[in-house]
């Protein structure tokens, strides 16, 4: 966002500047929330393999995992953890078929609940038991999974692959699963397009077996990776299929699991926003959490995922306050868990970005190198997208403290890596042109940011709507240095494109943005007017202001 302020020496001259409080205000929450809601279908994928296995459900009571797990203080109940214990500890180690089940059936919950570490020693065991290469096969799957859930997505992928490398995948009726995970780690290492085409295969694959759950869940990811890619007309005509192969399914009475329709609903929703189609996207939110609040405990990542989208539409509805009250109640859950993966790096870095909003920026600073930190503990490669976010948050809390030599370096670190691994034509490419935009203008060197807030609204103009509040924010960024340049009757032009795209979004009055964007456009009206009376009492005509 940008406003007016007194600059220069001489009395009256006024300038746009930019206010970075917003540079991130949308990217950083975006891009978690797609995160998130990989992981949720990660989730979800065993589940689907079989219509027979479904969560378990309950107050579970671990002993010997560190805490105990969705059991109030004090409980007695004994949760179906403590349950699987038990039966372990009573199997006699001749019966190989029980304990291999066993362990698989404690790898599973664990993995659910967010204990990787402790979920990957039951997969190993399991698989040290396996007879069977079908048995054999799911649990590696499983095994890939956790890896990939606990931050370690290159590992994930190197299991997936050498599974396929050796499996029968004609015979294999796991191969749907396999190819689905094996795209689920191409996309989030940066190689979406190479996902897309793994998850074309899982769909051929998953079509043969007549899986249409399994089906929904590889559209869903497929939808969210076209999001990613910046192809969100392609994303959303693909979750639409999605959502009618879901209403169709459900209206069979086939035993369709009401979270895989929450989770398309939440893929939509996100879309819809990120089209700038508030109310739409809204109304799919709130159908997804009246599934996902009941069924599932406030830690899953499937609920932070809608959670935290809707925190983002509230903002881009005004209401700023409500906004960061959401965040705040899903850090705190996220920050309450097991912290195991990169769970924790994410919350810190969403922490940072809502206290550099807030003005809070050491804070801000503290978390943001933390999380950081974290990145480097987790992963197991220096090319995530991950890391460029991160680089990117960096670089706007350093940009708001002035520390801009820094902040310069830490926004070309993020679009390097970004052009790498998401190509030129991306949201987040541009996100960044925007944010390197507003540090060149604070720097004073005009042409440069308008290099970079054109480059960011081209990109934007491919791969969002017009509509988009991030293209109205744009306009409104490019407007400032117009100005700068003398061009106002261009300025002007682009305020009111600004506005007008709230004004179809529905955005409220009281929305700073608006208000922005409307005192800056009168600011510039104003000077036009002034100009206008100058040269007429002069005797000449002209419009440009130099």
């Amino acid at each position: 966002m940008t406003n007016f302020i007194e600059t220069g020496d001489e009395a009256g001259e006024r300038e746009l500047r930019q206010d970075t409080s917003s540079r991130l205000e949308r990217r950083m929450p975006y891009y978690l929330t797609a995160i998130f809601a990989v992981l949720a279908l990660i989730a979800l994928i065993p589940i689907a393999q079989n219509s027979k296995n479904r969560p378990i459900t309950g107050n579970t009571v671990v002993r010997g995992y560190g805490r105990d797990l969705d059991s109030p203080k004090g409980a007695k109940e004994i949760g179906p953890l403590q349950i699987l214990q038990r039966q372990l500890q009573r199997t006699p180690a001749y019966d190989v078929g029980a304990r291999q089940t066993l362990h698989f059936s404690l790898g599973r919950l664990l993995h659910e609940k967010g204990y990787y570490t402790s979920a990957l020693e039951q997969y190993d065991k399991a698989e040290s038991l396996a007879k069977t290469n079908k048995d054999r096969s799911k649990i590696i799957l499983n095994r890939a999974q956790a890896e990939f859930a606990r931050g370690r997505v290159a590992t994930s992928r190197e299991i997936v692959r050498q599974l396929l490398a050796v499996i029968d995948q004609k015979a294999v009726g796991e191969l749907p699963g396999l190819l689905h995970a094996l795209g689920d780690t191409e996309v989030e290492l940066g190689m979406i397009d190479k996902g897309l085409k793994t998850y074309d295969r899982a769909l051929e694959a998953a079509t043969l077996n007549d899986d249409t759950q399994e089906i929904i869940l590889i559209m869903a990811d497929k939808g969210e990776a076209l999001t990613r890619l910046g192809k969100s007309q392609e994303a959303l005509a693909t979750l639409t299929q999605a959502r009618r192969k879901t209403e169709a399914l459900g209206k069979s009475l086939q035993g369709l699991s009401p979270l895989v329709g929450a989770k398309v609903d939440s893929y939509l929703g996100a879309v819809l926003h990120g089209l700038g189609s508030s109310e739409k996207a809204k109304t799919y939110y709130q159908k997804a959490l009246a599934v996902q609040e009941k069924q599932l405990a406030p830690s899953h990542p499937d609920l932070i995922s809608t959670r935290l989208s809707f925190a983002r539409l509230w903002h881009d509805f005004g209401d700023a306050p409500r906004c960061l009250r959401e965040f705040a109640e899903v850090e705190r859950i996220i920050l309450d868990g097991p912290n195991e993966g990169p769970g924790r790096s994410r919350a810190l870095l969403l922490m940072s970005d809502f206290s550099r909003l807030v003005g809070h920026l050491e804070e801000a600073h503290s978390k943001a190198q933390e999380g950081i930190k974290l990145q480097k503990d987790v992963f197991d490669t220096r090319e995530h997208p991950e890391i460029a976010i991160a680089n990117a948050n960096l670089g706007s809390v350093l940009h708001d403290l002035g520390r801009y030599t820094e902040a310069k370096k830490h926004y070309q670190d993020a679009l390097e890596l970004q052009l790498k691994l998401l190509g030129g034509e991306h949201p987040e490419v541009a996100a960044t042109h925007n944010s390197l935009g507003t540090l060149y203008q604070d720097l004073h060197m005009v042409p440069e940011a308008v290099d970079h807030f054109t480059k960011c609204l081209e990109i934007q103009r491919k791969t969002v709507s017009e509509s988009s509040p991030d293209v109205a924010n744009t306009y409104n960024n490019l407007a400032t240095v117009l100005f700068q340049q003398g061009r106002a009757p261009d300025a002007r032009e682009l305020l009111k494109k600004a506005v007008a795209i709230l004004d179809a979004l529905g955005v409220a009055a009281s929305s700073p943005e608006r208000a922005l964007y409307e005192e800056n456009l009168q600011e510039v009206e104003e000077k036009l007017r002034s100009h206008s009376q100058s040269k007429s009492d002069m005797g000449f005509e002209g419009s440009v202001i130099m």
